[in-house]
């Protein structure tokens, strides 16, 4: 997951004391030993809050001794060795854009939907063989709204583009993930076709001939989402894609912006079992309890503004907090779903590579 807000302080001040011991050494285990589970999860903020919600909850449901670990780096290489080993040590493990390829490498097991789902409430797009969606977040357009001409606000990437209408200094993320999807859709391809374009040279090339026409003014490319919100927040740049997770410190610091979602990324993470694992009914349960709960759903978005995809479970929030979720109606509708495999696959390498050269040419 990218483009966290929150802080371990946050976390066990708005979960509760609980958390604070998930904050220990190594990994945390709740023992009342009916069954065994081990999910393996980014460490910081998203262990602790997963740990104090889900696996407290799950634990209590069932009684399950459950072991959260940290899985930060190279984890697709501990996948891959864990499965052709035939030493599974992790039951369940976050697929996110470092671990897409586990989804078409076999390294996955299949989800038996009627146990993660058993009233079917979840969308299509929530439910791969052998992931299924427990956070989104958004990439979008971003705007500062002092700083529009009278009138006129930003409402799609075609605007971002337009410099006449809308002058002022931009801004956008130094890489090709995203940044070519936008670059297309602002010339008019429909975003359900950015990746079949991206997969020929001519689409490819269309890209960076539109990414041409705004390089001259961008004023920054941002590597993290802190350095975004400090460019937005002092005034450098008035326009930039966003981690939507992001906005709510510009909000809070009396910073007046707001997200144009038509066009945006739509970022899915999963969770999935692994192939071999010995624990599949219990890791069965963890994405049932993870995936379509939606009280734990709606705690876990008032500490970080990641949703899952659960209808209804977000409609009691505070309206200023629906309006920065990418699950909010229409937004899924009017975003594409970012295909993080293409990004990592040989051909996305060498995309990134050029754009890295385009970048400081």
């Amino acid at each position: 997951m990218t483009g966290e807000i929150v802080t371990r302080r946050n976390v066990v001040g708005m979960l509760g004391s609980a958390a604070a011991a998930s904050a220990l050494p190594g990994s945390v285990a709740y023992a009342q030993s009916k069954g065994e589970l081990t999910v393996a999860l980014p460490g910081g903020v998203v262990k602790e809050i997963e740990t104090e919600l889900y696996a407290k909850t799950l634990t209590a449901e069932k009684g399950y001794n459950i072991k959260v670990v940290v899985a930060d780096s190279g984890v697709l290489e501990q996948l891959r060795a864990q499965v052709t080993s035939k030493r599974v040590i992790w039951d369940v493990t976050e697929i996110n854009s470092q671990t897409y390829p586990a989804m078409d490498l076999d390294l996955l097991e299949k989800i038996d939907y009627s146990i993660v789902d058993p009233k079917n409430i979840l969308p299509a797009y929530a439910k791969r063989p052998n992931a299924v969606l427990v956070l989104v977040w958004a990439t979008a357009l971003t705007q500062r709204i002092d700083k529009l001409p009278a009138g006129k606000e930003m409402t799609s990437w075609a605007d971002f583009w337009d410099v006449k209408t809308f002058p002022g200094p931009r801004a956008m993320r130094r890489q090709a993930n995203h940044n070519l999807e936008f670059a297309l859709i602002a010339d008019g391809a429909p975003k359900d076709k950015v990746y079949e374009l991206l997969a020929t040279d001519e689409g490819v090339n269309r890209a960076f001939a539109k990414m041409d026409k705004i390089k001259p003014h961008i004023n920054a490319w941002w590597e993290s989402g802190a350095q975004a919100v400090q460019l937005m927040s002092d005034g450098e740049v008035y326009y930039s894609p966003m981690f939507n997770g992001r906005l709510q410190k510009l909000t809070d610091s009396g910073i007046p912006t707001k997200i144009a979602w038509a066009g945006g990324a739509f970022h899915i993470t999963y969770h999935g079992i692994l192939k071999g694992s010995k624990n599949v009914k219990e890791a069965h349960e963890w994405l049932r309890i993870r995936a379509t709960n939606p009280e734990l759903a709606a705690k876990y978005v008032e500490t970080v503004p990641y949703p899952a995809a659960i209808p209804g479970a977000f409609d009691k929030l505070p309206a200023k907090l629906q309006a920065l979720l990418p699950t909010t109606p229409p937004n899924p509708e009017i975003m594409y779903i970012a295909d993080e495999g293409f990004w990592y696959s040989a051909r996305g390498d060498k995309i990134r590579e050029r754009f890295l050269e385009w970048v400081i040419s």
